[in-house]
């Protein structure tokens, strides 16, 4: 019995062309250039375990707040600058003496991008904070700055109409809240970004 190969044939041509679709559509998803430039605004809460450890109580206080805005300068490389407001923080010694502390700091960064398809971006992040902290006493009011390093990671997703959702979570080295206590400070953010075409 003789059997057609028309087919077959006409099968390996359909897999053929949903197969160059497939590279296509890839490759497109590949070329997409993220935004050139964005704005964005989150609201952030710090991890002071560290700190509280050095005294009798503590009171980590109110949430914080970020601003920031970047410009892409490649598909995978952004500069980023922004400012931080790490709310108030109080500590209370053996004597119960109270000493409030609200910390805010200017930051640069590089971070360098992936991109996860068309709706999502994940990053991490290195820079510099130049920080402020007004620190309020019984005994008195003082101050003190300085400037640290930091890292950080983080996602974005892309909600259209250039809007989108950021979470990062952020280290800053050497940060001195209390004096004599300088530590680590970890910040974890969530905010939206609104970004250029």
């Amino acid at each position: 019995m003789k059997y057609s190969h028309a087919p077959m044939l006409a099968t390996l041509f359909l897999l053929s062309l949903q197969t160059a679709q497939t590279v296509a559509n890839a490759a497109s998803q590949a070329q997409k250039t993220p935004a050139n430039n964005y704005i964005g605004a989150s609201i952030s809460q710090a991890d002071t375990e560290a700190i509280c450890d050095s005294f009798t109580r503590c009171d980590s206080g109110d949430r914080g707040w970020k601003i920031y805005s970047g410009v892409r300068l490649s598909s995978d490389i952004v500069v980023e600058g922004g400012y931080i407001d790490f709310g108030e923080m109080a500590t209370y010694d053996s004597d119960n003496k109270r000493t409030t502390s609200r910390l805010s700091g200017y930051t640069t960064a590089a971070l360098a991008t992936y991109q996860y398809g068309d709706k999502l971006e994940l990053f991490a992040k290195g820079g510099i904070i130049w920080w402020d902290n007004e620190r309020s006493a019984d005994s008195g009011d003082s101050s003190n700055d300085d400037a640290s390093r930091y890292i950080g990671a983080g996602a974005s997703y892309d909600l259209g109409d250039n809007l989108g959702i950021r979470a990062e979570w952020e280290r800053f080295e050497d940060i001195e809240r209390f004096e004599g206590n300088t530590e680590k400070i970890e910040l974890l953010s969530i905010g939206v970004a609104m970004s250029s075409l």
